[in-house]
């Protein structure tokens, strides 16, 4: 066991937006399992491992993906702000208690059903970090309105 409730938080800079903007999030565990990282969040809904498939973070911004970004912000914080080892592997997650029975679903980078990709790399996080700058930028935006799909329910 590592921590557990964990308050993360980090800056980033991004082009265009004159000031820092800080990230933050509190992620339910983290611990290590035969020498990887786990980042771990706890659901009491359904979650299925199909919300944890991301395959191009251009569509992270969809709603079946979500989770997947929780996950990702969670790793992306835990190894900014705690002087992560980068040798060391980690991996991000979701436990379900309404899908206990599946386990740690973990985030999957991978189209292989046979073959999955659950690593989170620097790469991977720098690409999930990329495509949340353009969301931020977006919010910062005056020219683009906040008014939602009408077929968006949560």
């Amino acid at each position: 066991m590592i921590a557990t409730e964990e308050n993360l938080a980090a800056e980033i800079d991004i082009d265009g937006i004159n000031f820092p903007i800080k990230l933050h999030g509190n992620v339910d565990r983290v611990d290590e399992l035969n020498g990887e990282v786990r980042i771990i969040d706890y659901k009491s809904g359904m979650v299925k491992a199909t919300e944890l498939k991301v395959l191009d973070f251009e569509v992270l911004r969809e709603k079946e993906q979500y989770k997947a970004i929780q996950v990702l912000l969670y790793a992306f914080l835990f190894t900014k702000s705690k002087n992560f080892n980068p040798t060391k592997k980690i991996k991000g997650g979701i436990f379900s208690f309404k899908n206990l029975n599946q386990g740690f679903l973990s985030i999957n980078f991978s189209s292989k059903p046979k073959n999955p990709d659950t690593v989170i790399t620097q790469e991977k996080l720098d690409d999930f970090i990329t495509e949340l700058k353009k969301y931020i930028k977006e919010i910062y935006n005056s020219e683009i309105s906040f008014i939602e799909p009408a077929d968006l329910k949560y």
